[in-house]
């Protein structure tokens, strides 16, 4: 695209999607991961937002990225938009009118708009990047934060790192996606890098979460009813170092947040945080034996 301003000059911009190169032809650099990610699959994305100007600049972006834009201008158009017509991802400003973003969050996550959307991704937009304000967004739900001023690029990564989970599988023969069946869960490109490039590696990580962790779910499960809070904190933590190795990230974010609920003595914050943790986990667990079977191209 191009944008010209006439005595001044022109910019000339292009976005190109590549696919990833074989990891053992691939050899990471030291600024690997800084940059903008792959362009995502097309989506449906609806952006809440009350501000005009933000709002069609959010379009612009998501529709040069390929995705297919909507716009609600504050939370309650947002929940009626969800439980009219259905949509892959929510870019949630924060601060609207009527119902603002965390509310509109809270709805969306009780189920007001539908079972659907109370699992669609939530990104939080707003101009405050202050940590205690983003754990305000995690604690409402929301998935991701981004702030203003937005930029391009970020918005583009953000949208990769929270792809939804992908539909459950048909009972048809079908071809294995492009990536393997993790690919949009987990990123497989940046744990592939620092495992040398061993897909042989990964696997066998893989197998190992697969063996592992159901049991640490289960005792942690436990301790929570029990309300023990050192074993809560105790199996959070060691839930934690797994997720993040093989680049679940946000089941890692979610053992991260239990194990400071549990440290701080906030017992609320677990059990909607452990539920969350059971589907997401449920979801990876799903993709990576998919992965396993699928043989090898």
């Amino acid at each position: 695209w191009v944008d010209s301003q006439e005595g001044t000059g022109s910019v000339f911009s292009l976005v190109i999607r590549l696919f990833p190169g074989e990891p053992r032809r691939v050899a990471p650099g030291p600024a690997e991961g800084k940059g903008a990610a792959p362009a995502a699959p097309a989506m449906r994305i609806l952006v809440a937002e009350d501000n005009p100007v933000n709002a069609r600049i959010m379009v612009a972006f998501l529709e040069r990225l390929g995705h297919r834009p909507s716009v609600a201008e504050n939370g309650r158009e947002a929940l009626e938009a969800l439980k009219r017509a259905p949509c892959d991802m929510v870019l949630m400003d924060v601060e609207m009118p009527d119902i603002n973003g965390l509310e509109a969050t809270r709805r969306i996550r009780a189920g007001e708009a539908g079972p659907g959307p109370a699992r669609l991704p939530i990104i939080a937009i707003t101009a405050h990047a202050l940590a205690e304000f983003r754990e305000q967004c995690e604690a409402a739900g929301m998935n991701d934060y981004v702030t203003k001023p937005i930029n391009f690029y970020e918005i583009n990564n953000v949208i990769a790192r929270n792809l939804p989970a992908p539909p459950s599988p048909p009972q048809s023969p079908r071809r294995r996606p492009e990536g393997g069946g993790v690919e949009g869960i987990i990123d497989t490109r940046e744990v592939l890098s620092r495992l040398g490039g061993s897909a042989e590696l990964l696997h066998q990580i893989f197998e190992l979460f697969l063996d592992k962790v159901p049991e640490t779910v289960e005792r942690l499960r436990r301790a929570i009813e029990a309300g023990q809070m050192d074993t809560i904190r105790f199996y959070a933590h060691t839930l934690k170092g797994p997720c993040g190795t093989i680049g679940a990230q946000v089941c890692a974010d979610l053992t991260g947040r239990m194990e400071r609920a549990a440290h701080e003595g906030r017992a609320e914050e677990i059990g909607p945080l452990f539920r969350r943790l059971q589907a997401d986990l449920q979801t990876l667990m799903g993709a990576i034996r998919e992965e396993l079977e699928s043989p090898a191209e």
